[in-house]
């Protein structure tokens, strides 16, 4: 059996939300991009990912920033998916990183993605 890379199977575009946005904001974006995490940066560099099911009624006037995130790990896009399922059993998502580009994350490989992959 070939190898299963990640660029093979990651989701494409890394949806983002900056640090100072409020919460509100945050679960916005989320239910317009039909997603349940979002990659946060501040000043431009990956911070954390924002999980929606760590949102609460009473975060929503928060800062994105003063929320609970998770840690997230960025991989190079021809990566073996085999290299990251111990990844995805502690961390919402890992990201796909491809050098050449500017913003050079260029996709997210969740959980979900890997079962459809097998």
């Amino acid at each position: 059996m070939r190898p299963i890379y990640v660029d093979e199977i990651m989701s494409s575009p890394v949806y983002t939300i900056d640090a100072e946005e409020p919460a509100s904001e945050a679960v916005a974006e989320m239910d317009r991009r039909g997603v349940k995490k979002i990659l946060v940066k501040k000043g431009g560099e990956p911070m954390g990912v924002l999980e929606r099911w760590t949102i609460g009624k009473s975060d929503l006037n928060r800062k994105v920033r003063d929320l609970s995130m998770s840690t997230f790990r960025a991989v190079p896009r021809r990566t073996d998916v085999s290299t990251i399922q111990t990844d995805l059993r502690s961390l919402p998502a890992v990201y796909v990183a491809d050098p050449e580009k500017a913003n050079n994350l260029v996709g997210v490989v969740t959980a979900y993605d890997l079962i459809k992959a097998y």
